[in-house]
This record gives structure tokens, sequence and C-alpha cells, in this order.
């Protein structure tokens, strides 16, 4: 077991403290026992002094930290390889998508009286001869693609994130905010910075490849924030330590 953080103080917890046996781990430094299920044991997340390194140091490329007096945030682009990937999987997918979804829109318009019958195309086939989709299967045929047009949808965006996406933690006051996103269109999560305990990187739900994907977690009195699953692992880590600094290090 490796850099086991405390979760009350966040200090770093000597593997001779923790008792694998009896499933507990003693932090000498606050005094205080706490189970092994509690305690941050993660190659990604970084002791208590290397943190504070990190923290003080040069961003890494595609990272920032401003602070106007007013307000500080703490940036991080979510540009990644694997867009490249994304974007040939959406275009192929949504390609194929989009052929069917004509047809199916081709023939509702035709139905419905908004567009002249020839947009309804032959696609039915029997005994060997075509005749337009009757309402019947334009119906089924529109329910039937809503799942992959959405899935398209999904892949796009994704792609986008991969692309243009930031992921921004903004600190006013007593008043914290995440977004990840591109442009106007993003996920929001409110926080209250007063009432985070604790900064650490944990394993995230999701998976990339068949490993696991990381994020950063916030942990507070009155809720859990959970974001950065799709940074890299040094922007990652360079955006909790400074969290971790301006959050948990410079208010004890």
């Amino acid at each position: 077991m490796t850099n086991a953080i405390c979760p009350a103080c966040n200090a770093e917890i000597a593997i001779e403290d923790v008792n694998i046996a009896e499933g507990v781990g003693l932090c000498r430094p606050c005094g205080k026992l706490f189970k092994l299920s509690e305690l941050v044991d993660d190659d990604d997340e970084p002791a208590s002094g290397d943190s504070l390194d990190i923290a003080r140091g040069d961003p890494p490329k595609g990272a920032w930290l401003r602070d106007t007096g007013v307000e500080t945030k703490i940036g991080a682009s979510t540009r990644s390889g694997v867009a490249l990937f994304m974007w040939f999987f959406t275009i192929f997918w949504n390609s194929i998508t989009g052929i069917f979804l004509a047809i199916a829109v081709g023939s509702a318009l035709t139905h419905l009286g908004l567009v002249p019958s020839n947009w309804n195309l032959p696609v039915s086939t029997n005994g060997g001869s075509s005749k337009p989709m009757g309402v019947g299967e334009t119906v089924f045929m529109c329910l039937f693609l809503t799942p992959f047009v959405l899935v398209g949808a999904g892949t796009f965006w994704l792609a986008m994130v991969m692309t243009f996406g930031k992921c921004v933690v903004t600190l006013r006051g007593d008043v914290g905010m995440v977004r990840t996103g591109v442009g106007p269109i993003a996920w929001k999560k409110p926080f209250k910075p007063s009432a985070i305990k604790t900064v650490k990187i944990r394993k995230a739900n999701s998976e990339t490849n068949g490993k696991p994907d990381r994020e950063i977690v916030l942990d507070g009195d009155e809720k859990t924030v959970k974001f950065g699953s799709m940074l890299t692992p040094a922007r990652r880590r360079w955006v909790a330590a400074v969290l971790r600094e301006l959050l948990v290090t410079s208010r004890r």
C-alpha cells in the first residue's frame, strides 16, 4: 500500500501505521484512526509534500492559474489524442445512421403532407417489388433509430470536448463552480469552498481501453464533487494539487 493519505488532515500515513489485518490506519499527526476504505491508495494521488511542490511549480502545458483578486480560476484543457479515434467513430457512425434517418424523416414528412410524395423513397420489398414505407413502418423506423441518433450525438459531443473542451474551477469568495465543456455548453457542478475537507484523486466508474479512469474528488460537509476524468494525468495532478493547496492546506 502506497501514498495512504489521511482524509482528515491530508497528511501521508506511514506504511508501518497501516494494519491491513485489522483494516485500519493511524494518522499520527492528527491522532485519528480510519478504516482502510477511507484512505487514499492511488498511484495517481500525490503525497502531501509532492502536492505542494506540484502546486507551486510551473503548470503543465494546457493548464493555467489566473487570480484577478476577485476570483481565482484553475483550468486545464481536455484535449486528448483519443479525439482522433472519437472523430473517426463519430463520422462513421453518424454517416450510416444519417442515411436511414434521412429515409425515415422523408417518409414522415410525406405522410404529414409537408413535402412531395417522391420524398418517400421506396425501401420496402414484397415479392421482389419495392414500395414507399407506410405509416406503421415509418413510426417503427423513427423509434428504432432514436437510440442510434442519441449515441451519435453523444460521441459528437465527446469528440468536441476532447478537441476544444476545458475543465475550469472558479473560486469566488465562498462560491465555487466546476465547469467542463465547450464554449457556453458545459456540465456545471457548484460547491462551497469552505466546506471542502479533502481533495483527492480516485478511480472513476468509467473505463478507457479496459483501464479505470481517474477523477478529482472534492469531499466536503455538504456534498462531494467529482470531475477531471477527461484530463491528462499531468494536468489532473496539477489541478488537484492547486485545489488542495487553496482549499485545504492554506486554511489549516
